[in-house]
């Protein structure tokens, strides 16, 4: 009881000094970086998201600071479905560090996230309210326009496809055997066998998939600001409107089919004929060419793949093996079973 009272006290002090007078703070589960979020309601009944994030330099913090400035610009353009971040009063800034740890806050936003694949209807609705999003993040880039400016527009390579491609070679030239060798020790049977097929696929589906993504390295795309980590959990639904895009912590520069790739494959899972149904959704919306929506396709393979390797290692550092609500294992399992069944598709 005195724990929960202290961490309490903490997130009054934190929410205090973003003018926020808290009278009820509720935890929420978080995502799996180790932040930590409070639902928590002020004097007025408003309600609003209290984050404890991990900063580990000053670049991340400059980073944090453009992700708010984009988010407040969003907000003041009436961009729907995005959180109004709040300033820290005492530090004069989006962000409050202490001795507590780095705090942000932004407004609360109504609706529940949906697992399952949503009809046209909604596909049709997120499309535009993130085709919006964007085009707020290319205005954010052009008018901040300062040196250093890690939000930017510019041509160039995608840093998903790079960053994949890399991925699969630190994996073929010995991490996949180390995989191999500590999948024994897999305490939860149904990860262990997924994971097994998985790894009796991959050294074919990967240097196909390394194929692709070469072909795709060297070529220059629009890139611009992005989310990086839209999927269903952090898009909040109503009946079909979509009320909220929330966690934008993972925000950077790339091309914007990134975000489709990932909050599509979300909702779809190992369905390929309800993906391949979602894509032609986004794809007409967002108006796509054929080499975009190949793109999109190849980060989207790429990231079927690699995902389950990623967490397995994370795992077997000891990052997510601790995991007392089973939250993460689900999130394993589930994202194996996904790369299973591509895997069997492609082979």
């Amino acid at each position: 009881m005195e724990k929960a009272v202290n961490a309490h006290t903490i997130i009054r002090e934190a929410a205090g000094e973003f003018a926020l007078d808290a009278r009820e703070i509720c935890a929420v589960v978080g995502g799996f970086s180790g932040a930590g979020v409070w639902r928590v309601r002020d004097q007025s009944g408003g309600e609003f998201a209290i984050r404890k994030l991990q900063v580990t330099s000053t670049e991340e913090t400059v980073r944090k600071t453009e992700i708010c400035e984009w988010m407040a610009l969003a907000c003041s353009e009436e961009v729907a479905a995005v959180p109004q971040p709040i300033r820290c009063i005492s530090q004069s800034s989006w962000q409050l560090q202490n001795s507590a740890g780095f705090w942000m806050a932004e407004t609360w936003l109504p609706g529940l996230a949906c697992r399952d694949t949503p009809g046209d209807s909604v596909l049709r609705n997120a499309a535009c309210l993130v085709k919006s999003i964007h085009a707020s993040g290319r205005r954010y880039a052009e008018l901040a326009n300062r040196a250093g400016q890690f939000l930017q527009c510019r041509r160039g390579p995608s840093p998903a496809v790079r960053r994949r491609l890399s991925l699969i070679r630190q994996l073929t030239r010995g991490s996949l055997a180390q995989l191999q060798g500590r999948l024994v020790h897999e305490p939860d049977p149904r990860i262990r066998a997924e994971a097994e097929v998985l790894l009796r696929h991959l050294p074919t589906v990967l240097e196909d998939t390394a194929k692709t993504l070469q072909q795709l390295a060297n070529q220059h795309w629009e890139l611009q600001p992005v989310l990086r980590d839209l999927w269903y959990p952090h898009v909040l639904l109503q009946g079909d409107a979509v009320t909220g895009i929330v966690d934008w912590q993972a925000a950077a520069v790339d091309h914007c089919v990134v975000d489709a790739a990932r909050l599509l494959r979300s909702w779809c899972g190992p369905d390929a004929l309800k993906f391949a149904d979602a894509v032609k959704v986004f794809s007409s919306e967002w108006g796509l060419g054929a080499g975009e929506t190949r793109l999109l396709t190849a980060i989207d393979r790429a990231s079927v793949m690699l995902s389950p390797l990623t967490w397995l290692q994370g795992r077997y550092r000891g990052l997510r093996l601790q995991d007392p609500h089973a939250v993460a294992s689900e999130r394993l399992y589930d994202l194996l079973v996904t790369a299973v069944a591509c895997c069997r598709d492609i082979c």
